[in-house]
């Protein structure tokens, strides 16, 4: 009898090495999958402008980095003492309009020297739920918790995100023409304004994914909504807030995709990692004792063979 109904994944066209370098954008899931790469010591930058949720503001700050785009004065905003911009994350906030101006560039040039580099970009959208500023009738990252007043709330158009991501990932691969990204609908719900809203939203994210990735074969997706809200289904793995995935939920998730995504060579070497991790956390009870003092050489010894084997540095002292 089964208890669950599998999702039942393609295989991808592409694996990835431990060698490769990655990038991730989008929702705070994405930052869950990316500190799991980060964990296993995998080269990715994660999230450089913030968690963003809507697909247009992933697309701007995209077409801004690899066009070489000039952060202004303009595009910052100031209120009671802050300085802000609209089109990142409310991370960026600070006293000096200056360090906004300077960080937020720096996060553009930084991925724009990574895409040209990288290897795979994965892209998680959260919905195309999202909100206008009135004043200058542009789409914002993040309400900065500015006056509701300022803003109006829409589903963004199907046709123009189709348009705008089709233009968007043709750029993509002519800078960067070994470039794979995959696509992947973020599994939390946003209940704020009802389900019926948040499954519209889906629904329009959904849509232009699996449009992208019948466009472009270097595009692919992942479901990891599906592994969390059919797959696993079940409250248990939901935070109380019934909405995020439990940290059992995203290990399983990733698991999944390390399953179908990472090469046999990757998988051994995350294996040997973790074997290597789990020795280097063990708390020992007698740290002067003969007994742990020969465990830290023997465990020396199988990272300086983990090194050599892999050509990697793990910098664990």
């Amino acid at each position: 009898m089964k208890f669950r109904t599998a999702v039942e994944l393609e295989q991808p066209s592409f694996q990835i090495n431990y060698t490769h370098k990655s990038l991730f954008l989008g929702s705070c899931f994405a930052e869950h999958i990316a500190k799991k790469f980060k964990d296993l010591r995998l080269d990715c930058l994660s999230n450089p402008f913030g968690v963003l949720y809507n697909p247009v503001s992933i697309a701007k700050n995209l077409r801004r980095s690899i066009g070489g785009y000039r952060i202004s004065e303009g595009d910052i905003f100031e209120y009671e003492g802050l300085f802000g911009c609209l089109d990142v994350h409310s991370e960026f906030t600070k006293t000096e309009k200056s360090r906004v101006l300077e960080t937020i560039q720096k996060a553009y040039d930084v991925t724009c020297e990574k895409i040209k580099q990288t290897d795979v970009l994965f892209i998680s959208f959260s919905g195309a739920m999202a909100f206008r500023e009135k004043n200058s009738k542009n789409i914002v990252a993040n309400c900065y918790k500015l006056p509701s007043s300022n803003f109006t709330q829409e589903l963004l158009d199907l046709d123009l995100l189709k348009k705008d991501y089709q233009e968007l990932f043709t750029q993509l691969f002519t800078l960067n023409p070994n470039i794979q990204i995959v696509l992947t609908v973020s599994p939390v719900r946003h209940i704020r304004y009802g389900l019926v809203q948040n499954n519209l939203s889906k629904a329009r994210v959904f849509e232009l994914t699996h449009f992208l990735v019948n466009t472009f074969d270097q595009t692919h997706y992942f479901a990891s909504f599906e592994l969390l809200n059919d797959e696993l289904r079940d409250y248990r793995f939901f935070k109380e807030d019934m909405v995020h995935p439990t940290a059992q939920a995203i290990q399983h998730i990733f698991n999944t995709f390390s399953e179908y995504y990472f090469d046999h060579q990757t998988k051994s070497y995350c294996e040997a990692l973790r074997k290597i991790l789990l020795q280097k956390n063990h708390q020992a009870l007698n740290p002067k004792s003969a007994a742990h003092q020969n465990f830290l050489k023997a465990l020396k010894t199988q990272i300086s063979a983990f090194e050599k084997q892999y050509d990697v540095s793990l910098n664990l002292e």
